[in-house]
């Protein structure tokens, strides 16, 4: 008798125990019948999908435009699923965060909150919501997903493919691209490959190493830069001649050139210039027959009216969008001809009378005598000279520049004087990135020589970036288009 209890007991123990496990797994089950292609009477077209915030590891809103063909889903029966992509790898930074439960509360579709109910089906990563209303075929239709549902943005940038498809319908699926945080800007693999556009990028692919490797385009950056991504090298990579998006592409030009493939390098400085003419100052790097042993860099413009402006902007990896600092660098003229200067709190890699520049620059101008120091601010490409005073320079002779600015306050301090020669106050911009620039528009030659460029912050305790000239980054170029 007791050997009969005993195994009644254990029976009922197993029994339980299984019951348990059924009861684990149907937690994890949707409770709705999620009938994939079931019976595929018609098609999803995804027209877009919003992803708010889009930056790495964020709690996001999911806004996403479908329509349907074929047949329309009825109100309290019929289901819209989501499925997010799953990491062949099992890498789970590269897949989406979703919560073991949604509230209804936390969908919309076209705006209202008429949803029946919401499963998560957390090991194929789907999510299948039923509406109370009927979703009809043939027009555009919003379905939202709010922050409150809780779902996570994967923790690695990169695109990411979405599906979506119905009980009736068949799935289409739509590319998001997550953004880097402010401090991974991208993957590097195995140098920067930071190449910035003066316009928007002509096709899916426009710059290559040599016959191996790509660069794929990948939306702007926080600071508006258009990044690549893709295998770089110490020695340079190129960039298509089809590409006549890049202001420092000889392609670039107007009219189209057809020349060879101009290297643009993962460097410490980039080549910009406007494209009016045909004729910009080419940059050299190294030493100059009046100055040595010392390297530093320059630009070159012929005896011929070409670019009004050619300049060197920071690499988008090193120019930082800053509001405060203190900007030092050491400037030479090779003849009694001189026009150039420093840029800083530009808007972005522009020429100064582009019509989307915004910024100041100091303008070193033998034309503009006696006062050939000059702070200017453009305003869509248009001159507003701010402030001027008159300066001694000399040719083959290094001066020094330092600027410092705090908040709507700009001090300019010539040649180690320990007052400022220009001081203003001006609230016109706040921020903004730096770069060297030259005149070319005249019919002359000259040089512009610069060295020892650092960037402090506004205490001028921390050094966020600087360049002696002394290494060079760059393919083996003369002249060399391709940066330092």
């Amino acid at each position: 008798m007791k050997k009969e209890k005993k195994k009644g007991v254990e029976g009922m123990r197993k029994f339980l125990s299984i019951l348990m496990v059924l009861m684990l797994v149907f937690t994890f089950l949707p409770r709705i019948p999620i009938s994939f292609g079931a019976t595929l009477a018609g098609s999803v077209t995804i027209k877009d999908i919003t992803l708010t915030p889009d930056t790495v590891g964020e709690i996001t809103r999911i806004d996403i435009k479908f329509s349907l063909s074929g047949d329309n889903l009825l109100a309290n029966s019929d289901n819209i699923q989501v499925i997010f992509p799953q990491d062949l790898g099992g890498d789970i930074n590269k897949e989406f965060t979703l919560p073991s439960a949604i509230p209804t509360t936390a969908v919309l579709i076209d705006g209202s909150n008429n949803i029946v109910d919401v499963q998560v089906d957390l090991m194929n990563k789907k999510i299948a919501i039923i509406t109370s209303i009927n979703v009809p075929k043939d027009i555009d239709h919003t379905l939202t997903i709010l922050p409150q549902a809780g779902i996570k943005n994967p923790t690695r940038s990169g695109f990411y493919k979405i599906k979506v498809q119905t009980n009736k319908h068949t799935f289409n699926e739509f590319s998001v691209f997550v953004r880097p945080g402010v401090f991974d800007h991208m993957e590097i693999y195995p140098d920067p490959a930071f190449v910035e556009s003066n316009h928007f990028p002509s096709g899916d692919t426009v710059a290559s190493f040599g016959n191996h490797t790509t660069f794929s385009i990948l939306p702007k950056d926080m600071y508006g830069n258009t990044i690549y991504k893709g295998y770089s090298h110490g020695l340079g990579t190129y960039v298509k001649d089809s590409d006549d998006d890049c202001g420092f592409d000889t392609g670039s030009r107007i009219p189209p050139v057809n020349h060879p493939t101009t290297r643009i390098p993962p460097a410490r400085w980039i080549l910009v210039y406007d494209v009016y003419t045909l004729t910009h100052a080419n940059w050299w790097w190294g030493i100059d027959v009046w100055d040595t042993p010392n390297r530093y860099t320059w630009l070159d413009h012929s005896a011929a009216a070409g670019n009004d402006d050619t300049s060197i902007f920071l690499n988008p990896i090193y120019n930082k969008n800053l509001s405060d600092f203190i900007l030092e660098v050491k400037i030479a003229f090779d003849n009694a001809n001189y026009h150039g200067g420093v840029k800083f709190r530009f808007n972005g890699y522009y020429a100064r009378y582009d019509g989307r520049a915004n910024g100041y620059y100091i303008e070193l101008s033998s034309s503009a005598a006696p006062n050939n120091l000059r702070l200017i601010k453009t305003v869509n490409g248009t001159d507003n000279p701010i402030a001027a005073s008159s300066v001694t320079i000399a040719a083959n002779t290094w001066y020094s520049i330092k600027i410092v600015a705090n908040g709507p306050n700009i001090d300019i301090y010539w040649n180690g004087s320990a007052t400022p020669t220009i001081s203003v106050t001006d609230y016109s911009f706040t921020s903004g990135i730096f770069g060297l620039w030259q005149f070319g528009g005249d019919a002359t030659a000259r040089k512009t020589y610069f060295d020892n460029f650092v960037i402090k912050n506004a205490a001028g305790n921390v050094v966020i970036f600087s360049d002696d000239f002394e290494r060079k980054i760059s393919t083996e170029k003369s002249p060399i288009e391709t940066g330092v």
